[in-house]
């Protein structure tokens, strides 16, 4: 219980602020290029960190990989509001932020990996993607709020407020050690390098989708707040869609999973382009 607190809070927290980093940059007068450096950086730190950080996770137990999550991730969303703005500024923000939201992510489904029964690992997988997005449905709307009435400075305070507040769950949880062998090795066999493709398109689709589209909107379209209401509404499609996954994984072939969502999401990339108003 305490741990779906703490997710909960912690989701919250970064769904209030994360998609309206890229767009303070741009409304500083940047432009969208430093924006999306922003964006690029969080891919690369990534790519490059998932596997050590995995290391580290298994060495000392998930809840203090939790903690550790919160070194970076603070200081992350100070440095970009407490110095005055730059190049700079934007790539330590960033290494920072990412750094923090890789070490939770990867703890989180760590221990879902290990704790989870592996006959129900299909409907557990959907709830345990779709449930906290609840507070993501939210989160947008509130910082959208938050960033068009009072300003990024009262957002950024916000979540590190809630950041704060979600360390006590956290703290009172039990501890959990991680059995998992990482193995590099294993990512380059035949298996493994089928999915590659797959992992790449899903990682320019989930870019795209969520900064790429944030920052459009906000450039394009309106505002902030804007910006959380289209945030807000992918959030529900997508725990619609994790629930129904989760409920029919094991009764329709996977493959059939992929093409229905492979086909409806083009449809609405296609759709989006073509986006005038709000409404």
């Amino acid at each position: 219980m305490l741990c779906r607190v703490y997710e909960f809070l912690k989701n919250f927290a970064l769904s209030l602020i994360g998609i309206f980093i890229p767009v303070y940059i741009v409304s500083e007068g940047f432009g969208l290029l430093p924006a999306v450096l922003f964006v690029v950086i969080s891919g690369i730190a990534g790519l490059v960190l998932s596997y050590p950080i995995s290391k580290l996770i298994s060495r000392i137990g998930f809840k203090k990989s939790l903690i550790t999550s919160y070194v970076f991730l603070i200081p992350g969303l100070l440095v970009i509001r407490q110095f005055k703005l730059s190049l700079t500024v934007i790539i330590v923000s960033s290494l920072l932020y990412n750094l923090g939201r890789i070490s939770h992510n990867i703890s989180l489904n760590s221990e879902f990996a290990v704790n989870s029964n592996q006959n129900k690992r299909a409907s557990d997988s959907g709830k345990m993607l779709s449930l906290p997005t609840v507070s993501r449905i939210i989160a947008p709307i509130v910082g959208g709020v938050i960033f068009a009435e009072a300003g990024f400075t009262e957002l950024m305070y916000a979540t590190v407020g809630l950041l704060a507040i979600s360390i006590i769950p956290l703290v009172l949880s039990k501890e959990h050690r991680d059995p998992m062998n990482y193995n590099m090795t294993k990512l380059f066999s035949e298996e493994y390098l089928k999915t590659v493709p797959l992992f790449i398109i899903r990682g320019i689709q989930a870019v795209t989708a969520v900064a790429i589209f944030s920052l459009f909107v906000f450039t394009n379209i309106g505002g902030s707040i804007d910006v959380g209401g289209a945030k807000a509404l992918e959030s529900l499609g997508f725990v619609l869609t994790g629930l129904i996954v989760g409920r029919f994984a094991t009764q329709i072939r996977k493959e059939l999973f992929v093409l229905i969502g492979c086909l409806g999401a083009s449809m609405v990339f296609f759709l989006r382009g073509f986006l005038a108003t709000p409404m």
